[in-house]
């Protein structure tokens, strides 16, 4: 990771000639990369490489509420001192947001929902009070093209159980190439990136978490923060 991110940074200071503030945002806990990187040949330190680390669940999510920043509201779930009351309040500021603007809507429930599954410190019943909510809007997701496809995979995903182990490889694969290909029409220089991170992911459903992001996002720095991200397998 850290070297990774030295690479990003020697090419922006390159490109742009202007001081880079490199930093990682880490979505779930996992084993982190501590700055600074530290480049050494025997006992000479060669090169000191100094960045941030950003840990979501560190993060205070009344914060991001009392702000009001909307754009964060999709992260809440994942973050400390984050219920399902909190959680609700912002779903109700999201809802009159992008009253306007149904498919943006949509989007931001989709990447809240996939949050929500992963959150640990959520308690159970707070995870189903707000799943509950985001449910009710079944026919929004239904208009939405890109979310409908979603849904029909995983759907499709939940019939998996007894099938042969070739079956199961297949749609691994080809929820590999979904993520490469998403890549290569939206983010073409990411391209060897994402066959590198859809190689060694083996779970569809992981591979479609990721696929749900790079789609939604239209930044290339975050879709290459997103794709570097250490990851379950």
């Amino acid at each position: 990771m850290a070297q990774r991110l030295l690479v990003y940074h020697a090419d922006l200071l390159y490109d742009y000639n202007r001081p880079v503030i490199s930093l990682v945002v880490y979505l779930f806990k996992t084993m982190v990369a501590e700055p600074p990187f530290k480049e050494m040949s025997g006992s000479e330190e060669l090169l000191s490489f100094k960045y941030r680390n950003v840990y979501l669940w560190a993060l205070d999510a009344r914060e991001y509420l009392d702000e009001h920043v909307r754009s964060m509201y999709v992260l809440l779930p994942a973050m400390r001192n984050a219920d399902a009351t909190l959680i609700l309040q912002a779903i109700e500021e999201l809802l009159e947001y992008y009253r306007d603007n149904e498919s943006q809507l949509a989007r931001r429930l989709l990447w809240l929902s996939i949050f929500l599954k992963r959150a640990e410190a959520l308690p159970p019943a707070d995870k189903q009070r707000v799943k509950e909510r985001i449910n009710m809007f079944d026919e929004l997701f239904e208009q939405d093209e890109f979310v409908r496809r979603q849904r029909a995979l995983g759907r499709e995903e939940g019939r998996v159980e007894g099938r042969t182990e070739g079956e199961i490889r297949g749609e691994v694969r080809a929820s590999q190439r979904m993520l490469v290909n998403i890549v290569r029409g939206r983010f073409p220089a990411l391209v060897e990136l994402a066959q590198q991170k859809a190689e060694h992911m083996h779970q569809v459903a992981g591979i479609e978490e990721i696929t749900v992001l790079l789609a939604t996002v239209s930044d290339e720095t975050l879709a290459r923060e997103i794709l570097s991200a250490p990851s379950a397998a």
